[in-house]
């Protein structure tokens, strides 16, 4: 019980602290703002063309997930690992982890802690944009299955947000400051595109893609690509990456005990 509370403290300092920077509330913002500036351009055109608002009416589900899964996507898979890399490192640089010394707190709260707290902070960052998004397309656009709608984020866009997130977090945890956990962030979000390619490969490269493509084009309207070229399924893609992400928090909890760190 005890192990639990600090790790809820933990989080909840965290997650203020996060919020009190610049970072997640300019991603929050600008995601509200392409939100809302599709849909109010979406609008503009329906009013000119009523044929065209009456086509797209009937693939209007189709329609808010594909774009909405994009954006959720790039949040997650792009900006948010950036933001939220150094929820460690800046706690080396600036002398919290020797006081931590001196506390009975072990490692493995410490760590799963912080992973918390980058998960909840990551979390109440896409949320607004997420029902934002929902209630002016039904009102503005057109009613579309808000059951689908659910879908991208709770079984596309979460599980995506928990791995890339939570990997950049346990793989820098050893970064001494904020610089070097971004060149983490970097090997770990920026350079498989490189590396492994944006396209699905049907192999287990694909499992290492922080793009997720298995996910990414079974939820966009791109899917189609998926009978020519051929990509992992998004069970597949999931399960993989959070056994990346179990394999790291094991290996840096190894290492810390090992060291008989905080």
């Amino acid at each position: 019980m005890n192990a639990l509370y600090q790790m809820w403290a933990i989080a909840r300092v965290e997650y203020r602290m996060q919020w009190r920077q610049r970072g997640m509330i300019v991603i929050a913002l600008a995601m509200l703002l392409i939100m809302v500036t599709t849909i109010v351009l979406m609008a503009s055109e329906f009013n000119t063309d009523r044929e065209f608002r009456d086509k797209f009416a009937t693939a209007s589900t189709d329609a808010i997930t594909s774009l909405t899964f994009i954006l959720a996507v790039t949040s997650v898979c792009v900006l948010l690992p950036f933001v939220l890399v150094n929820l460690i490192p800046r706690d080396r640089q600036i002398g919290v982890i020797e006081i931590l010394h001196s506390t009975p707190m072990s490692s493995t709260t410490y760590l799963t802690g912080k992973l918390i707290a980058g998960w909840v902070t990551a979390l109440s960052g896409l949320v607004p944009g997420a029902i934002v998004m929902a209630v002016l397309w039904y009102i503005i656009i057109a009613p579309f299955n808000i059951l689908s709608y659910l879908e991208i984020w709770l079984v596309g866009a979460l599980p995506l947000m928990v791995i890339n997130v939570g990997l950049v977090i346990v793989l820098a945890f050893r970064m001494p400051d904020s610089r070097m956990a971004v060149a983490v962030a970097v090997g770990v979000i920026v350079l498989p595109w490189f590396i492994i390619g944006f396209d699905p490969r049907n192999d287990w490269l694909d499992i290492f893609n922080s793009f997720r493509p298995g996910v990414f084009f079974h939820y966009t309207d791109v899917s189609a690509i998926d009978d020519e070229i051929g990509a992992l399924s998004p069970t597949i893609t999931i399960l993989s990456g959070l056994a990346q992400l179990a394999l790291a928090w094991l290996g840096a909890v190894a290492w810390l005990r090992w060291r008989n760190g905080y």
